[in-house]
């Protein structure tokens, strides 16, 4: 299982350091997937409430909500979690 980011798929300004590791994470278990046979499951994660800097920073919950996103709960996360290892898809986004 990689746990990438949203970055990979919602590129923005402030992060694109992040957005080059999170895309360059999801094409490499992509080429696993494809060469090796493995169960390869990816999920690009958005940000979550309680830890780093979506919970330090007022300013970065502000950016998020003009951003239209909201950030993840664990519970709600380890849920989706669940059902990816549980479901048919290789490879999901989850936001809140």
């Amino acid at each position: 299982v990689f746990f990438s980011s949203i970055q990979a798929l919602e590129k923005t300004s402030r992060q694109s350091n992040y957005a080059a590791g999170s895309t360059f994470m999801d094409a490499y278990a992509a080429q696993l997937r494809g060469r090796v046979g493995c169960a390869v499951k990816v999920v690009d994660w958005g940000y979550w409430a309680s830890t780093g800097v979506a919970r330090e920073l007022p300013s970065f919950q502000h950016w998020l909500a003009e951003a239209g996103m909201g950030s993840i709960d664990p519970a709600s996360g380890l849920e989706a979690l669940s059902r990816l290892l549980g479901g048919p898809l290789w490879h999901v986004a989850y936001l809140e």
